[in-house]
């Protein structure tokens, strides 16, 4: 799967668990590594 279709994946408003707590994304951004930014 290409990072297009991963960041598609991960969308402002969702619910992820993260460290056994959950959060509301606000924002889903690219990093330069190639990675996610989450803005929580």
């Amino acid at each position: 799967m290409g990072k297009i279709e991963e960041l598609n994946r991960l969308a402002p408003g969702m619910r992820v668990e993260i460290r056994d707590a959950e959060w509301r994304l606000k924002r889903v951004d690219m990093a330069n590594d190639g990675g996610h930014v989450l803005l929580l």
